[in-house]
């Protein structure tokens, strides 16, 4: 087996079923979504596991997802801000989400074209 996936599957997963009871009901997580590239690049040679591309057919899918689940975009400059000045003693729900809305954070490395030809025609 692969370290990474050892490392994974047998130190990162129990820890994620962890929980902190103290102010628990406080806690709400924040989706980011990385995404590498928007092709339909087959990316041939490349195993599975390591491949990095999202085709546009499924990138409108995860946005049309999002939209349907009522999310709400927020940059991570936004994010660092709402931690920076959050009340750490009394950080709730309500400041990682907006009335009628979850929030999450979407994400692009590199700088390829295609995040402006594909994914900022969905994004708009």
């Amino acid at each position: 087996m692969r370290l990474d996936r050892l490392i994974t599957l047998n130190l990162m997963q129990p820890l994620r079923r962890i929980r902190i009871t103290h102010h628990a009901s406080r806690i709400t997580p924040l989706p980011i979504l990385m995404y590498h590239s928007i092709s339909d690049d087959p990316e041939p040679g490349v195993p599975p596991y390591y491949k990095t591309n999202t085709s546009p057919a499924v990138f409108r899918q995860h946005m049309q997802f999002l939209a349907d689940q009522g999310y709400h975009t927020i940059s991570l400059d936004e994010l660092v801000e709402k931690l920076r000045t959050a009340d750490h003693a009394s950080f709730s729900n309500s400041q990682l989400s907006t009335p009628n809305h979850q929030l999450v954070a979407i994400t692009f490395d590199d700088g390829f074209r295609d995040f402006y030809t594909e994914a900022f025609p969905v994004l708009q």
